[in-house]
């Protein structure tokens, strides 16, 4: 009798091991969906930006006018350059000036 005890305790304790585990399976499947759900928005996010953006464009990221951004191009806190007849900020110089920015306000 004693033999038929043990043998139940142990087959229990293996169903609650592999019940845990599916449990486990179960959480990781859901936080891997999930994960993957993220990295794909980042990277759907990354790959919309412009290299170059308009002032009117980086009015809108700033959430400034644009004749305020004009006068940061004129005066040269905003880097630009003029394509054919428009002028345009790249992406690399509008991160600069948002660092430094970051930087003198810290």
């Amino acid at each position: 009798m004693d033999c038929s005890n043990d043998m139940a305790d142990a087959l229990r304790t293996a169903l609650e091991c592999v019940q845990r585990t599916e449990r486990d399976l179960v959480d990781a499947r859901s936080a891997l969906i999930e994960a993957g759900a993220a990295l794909a928005a980042v990277r759907s996010h990354h790959e919309r930006q412009p290299d170059a953006y308009t002032l009117e464009q980086v009015a809108e990221l700033l959430g400034l006018s644009r004749s305020t951004i004009a006068v940061m191009v004129r005066t040269g806190a905003i880097r630009s350059a003029k394509i054919g007849g428009s002028r345009r900020v790249f992406r690399a110089d509008l991160d600069q000036y948002i660092a430094n920015a970051r930087l003198l306000t810290s």
